[in-house]
């Protein structure tokens, strides 16, 4: 698949999403073979790269039914005799699957919220929680969230922490900081991080956390992308902005 060199190896334990993925990449794999480049591609099927991406790599946690079936159907136009794409029932099968377990995701013990949720439980409050006692999964585990904007020394520990999580394969208290931060965090806060997982080295984790403030009210969304501008955050403020308009 020499054209997709934009993709990483998938990251995912074995199961619906993983099998999806896969799936997702042997139409990808088809596309290559017929000279198509991942932009290419995304453009076929009217999404960004960036969209296009994050579901070949397993990082859409509730991929696009529609899109996973253009995806299928463009693999079908340029495939040839001797490569065919996944059955198009089996990816749906898998899709509804992937839908499922989230909808059985457990809820964060610390704040109560679902991890892979849209809607805040109806006993929250509006007033946020302080940010410490929601995020701090662990006594030692000190809130990867710079509380001014563009203050690089806590924008740094914060990847530090974020590092030492995957160390400790700690991967879902990970991923509940990281979807808070993308969808609860002060917007100011929020840009912040994302530039500080950049500059730790950390794109996914930056990555994940635009998909989930993707999915913010538009006025919140605004909101971080001008904290972004404002920290000369230009790339990261363009991506967020494409993702944003992709949940649309």
């Amino acid at each position: 698949m020499p054209k997709l060199g934009e993709l990483k190896d998938i990251d995912l334990p074995s199961g619906p999403l993983r099998q999806l993925t896969e799936a997702v990449r042997a139409c990808l794999g088809i596309l290559s073979d017929a000279g198509f480049s991942l932009r290419q591609a995304a453009e076929k099927c009217f999404v960004t790269k960036n969209v296009m991406s994050a579901i070949a790599n397993g990082q859409r946690k509730r991929p696009d039914l529609g899109l996973l079936q253009r995806i299928h159907e463009l693999a079908e136009e340029h495939s040839d005799g001797d490569q065919r794409p996944p059955s198009l029932r089996v990816m749906e099968r898998l899709h509804q699957e992937v839908i499922d377990g989230c909808q059985r995701t457990p809820a964060c013990p610390r704040c109560g919220r679902p991890w892979e949720s849209k809607e805040r439980p109806h006993q929250t409050p509006d007033k946020p929680a302080d940010s410490t006692s929601v995020l701090q999964v662990e006594r030692d585990t000190t809130l990867p969230v710079p509380p001014v904007l563009g203050d690089r020394q806590l924008a740094s520990d914060g990847g530090a922490d974020f590092k030492r999580l995957l160390a400790a394969d700690r991967l879902t208290d990970l991923a509940g900081i990281l979807r808070h931060i993308g969808r609860y965090g002060d917007p100011a806060e929020t840009a912040a991080t994302i530039v500080g997982c950049h500059q730790d080295g950390l794109a996914e984790a930056a990555t994940t956390i635009m998909l989930h403030a993707a999915q913010r009210p538009s006025k919140e969304i605004m909101r971080i992308v001008g904290a972004l501008l404002a920290i000369h955050a230009i790339a990261a403020a363009s991506e967020l902005a494409e993702l944003a308009q992709e949940e649309q």
